[in-house]
C-alpha cells in the first residue's frame, strides 16, 4: 500500500471553503451580540472532501467552526464519532484516526492591500505602522505579498516570509492619488493565490485589505469584484466616516472589522492574523478502515461529540459503497501510507503512526538516519506524532523509521531536502 505523496492522489482545488457556509453567523465589530451567545461548543463542520480507498478505508477532509466563523483547530481523534447505516463504528477496531494539516507541505498566502489614496493624508504613517505590527506575528509557513492602491493597484513586495523585507517594502509606501479603485484591488489581489490540494503539498490564501473610504473610480462594480472574490477569503478594515461598510462587509466574506479610531489599527491587524492561523489550522483528515463488505450502498455520518449544534451544519453526512472491500493484515502506517516527504531547511513536518489491527497496546519509537539532515522532536503525552524538521543542505536526504515495540512493526519514510 506504499504510496508517494500525501494522503489523496489526487488534485483537489478548493472551489468552496466552510466560512461561504457560516458567514450568516460572523459579525463585524459593530454589530450586536444576539440575545442568546452561541456556546462554546457550538461547532460548524464542512465536509471538503470523502473518498474510498482499498482495502477498506473511508477518507473524509473537512473544517470546523464555531458559530462566529473563528477556526478550531484544537479538536483531536476522541472528539469524533463516525456512524455506518445509524450504527456506531468501534474507533478500537477501525482504527479512527484524525491528521492536521501540518502533516503535508504547507503554505500559507496572504495578500495584504493597503489603501494609500490621498484621502489616507495624515494617517499613513500608523497606517505603515499597523501593517508592520501585522507582519511581525507572521506564521512559520506564511507568505506574505504587499500591495498598495489608490488609482491603480500596485505591488510593492512579492510573496515573501522575510520579515525584515516585508518591513522594508511597508515602509517605502507613499502617498498615491485622488483616486481610488478598490473594486480593482480586489480584483488584482485575490488573482494572486490558488487554494489548491495537491497529493504532495497544500496552499491556501487570504487578503487583508485596508481602506479609508469607498470606491470612487467607477473602473469596476462590486459585482465584478465579488465574482472575481468567489470563495477565496477576504478580510476587510474600513477606518473612519467616508467607507462603504455594507461594500466592505460583502467583500469581506472571511470577516469585516469596522474602526473609529487609528489607534485601533494596529489591534485590529493583529486580530485578523490570529483568525487566519485558527481557519488555517482548522482543516482535518479523518480516516478508518470500515467493516463493510459487499456491492452494498452505505450511509456515513461524522459528528464532534457533545456538539451543541443539532442542525444539519453540525454534521457530515455522505454515502460510499463496499464493493471490492477486503481486510487488511496487522500493518504500521506512517501519514496513512506515505512513502516520501519534501522539507525545506527549517521547515517543520508532523507525522502519525498508526497500527492496524494489533495485539498490543502499540508503544511507538521514531529515528532519523542523519541526525545532520532531519532531526526529530517526539511527542511525550503522544508517542504516535512525531515532528521532523529539516536542518541539512539541498539535495540531502534521510530516511525515518518508526517502530512499534509492543507489535514488532517498522515503517520507513524518505526526506528530500528542497529549496
Amino acid at each position: 500500500m506504499k504510496r508517494s505523496g500525501f494522503i489523496f492522489p489526487f488534485v483537489l482545488v478548493f472551489t468552496a471553503f466552510s466560512l461561504v457556509v457560516c458567514n450568516s453567523c460572523k459579525k463585524d465589530d459593530d454589530g450586536d451580540d444576539p440575545d442568546t451567545p452561541l456556546p462554546e461548543n457550538y461547532y460548524i463542520m464542512s465536509k471538503e472532501y470523502m473518498d474510498t480507498e482499498l482495502p477498506c478505508f473511508i477518507n473524509i477532509m473537512f473544517q470546523v467552526t464555531n458559530g462566529q466563523g473563528k477556526g478550531i483547530s484544537n479538536l483531536g481523534t476522541g472528539d469524533f464519532e463516525v456512524f455506518e447505516d445509524n450504527q456506531a463504528v468501534s474507533p478500537t477496531e477501525s482504527a479512527l484516526s484524525i491528521m492536521k494539516k501540518d502533516a503535508a507541505p504547507y503554505q500559507l498566502r496572504t495578500v495584504l492591500m493597503i489603501d494609500n489614496s490621498l484621502s489616507v493624508g495624515a494617517n499613513l504613517e500608523d497606517i505603515k505602522e499597523a501593517a508592520k505590527s501585522f507582519v511581525e506575528n507572521i506564521e512559520s509557513k506564511q507568505k506574505i505579498a504587499v500591495y498598495v492602491f489608490s488609482e491603480n493597484t500596485q505591488m510593492v513586495k512579492d510573496f515573501t516570509g522575510d520579515k525584515n523585507a516585508l518591513h522594508e517594502a511597508i515602509d517605502s509606501i507613499q502617498l498615491g492619488y485622488a483616486s481610488t479603485d478598490l473594486y480593482g484591488a480586489v480584483i488584482t489581489g485575490v488573482q494572486k493565490w490558488s487554494d489548491i490540494y495537491f497529493d504532495n503539498y497544500i496552499e491556501q490564501g487570504y487578503m487583508v485589505l485596508f481602506t479609508d473610504g469607498s470606491d470612487t473610480q467607477g473602473s469596476h462594480t462590486l459585482s465584478e469584484a465579488l465574482s472575481a472574490r468567489g470563495d477565496k477569503q477576504v478580510f476587510t478594515l474600513g477606518l473612519g466616516a467616508e467607507i462603504d461598510p455594507s461594500a466592505l462587509q460583502k467583500i469581506g466574506n472571511a470577516g469585516y472589522y469596522k474602526i473609529e479610531n487609528i489607534e485601533d489599527l494596529s489591534e485590529k491587524f493583529i486580530d485578523v492574523q490570529s483568525d487566519i492561523r485558527d481557519l488555517a489550522n482548522s482543516f482535518y483528515y479523518l480516516y478508518y478502515m470500515s467493516p463493510k463488505r459487499g456491492d452494498k450502498d452505505h450511509s456515513l455520518k461524522l459528528i464532534i461529540k457533545g456538539n451543541a449544534n443539532s442542525s444539519s451544519t453540525g454534521h457530515i453526512t455522505g454515502q460510499f459503497n463496499s464493493r471490492d472491500f477486503y481486510s487488511m493484515t496487522q500493518t504500521l502506517m506512517i501519514n496513512h501510507g506515505q512513502t516520501e516527504v519534501a522539507l525545506t531547511e527549517n521547515d517543520t513536518y508532523t507525522l502519525t503512526a498508526v497500527t492496524y489491527l494489533p495485539t498490543n497496546p502499540p508503544e511507538y519509537y521514531w529515528s532519523s538516519s542523519d541526525l545532520s539532515v532531519v532531526v526529530i522532536s517526539s511527542i511525550p503525552s503522544d508517542t504516535s506524532n512525531a515532528v521532523i524538521r529539516g536542518v541539512g543542505s539541498t539535495g540531502q536526504t534521510a530516511t525515518i523509521t518508526c517502530t512499534d515495540q509492543a507489535n514488532s512493526l517498522t515503517s520507513s519514510i524518505d526526506v528530500v531536502l528542497g529549496e
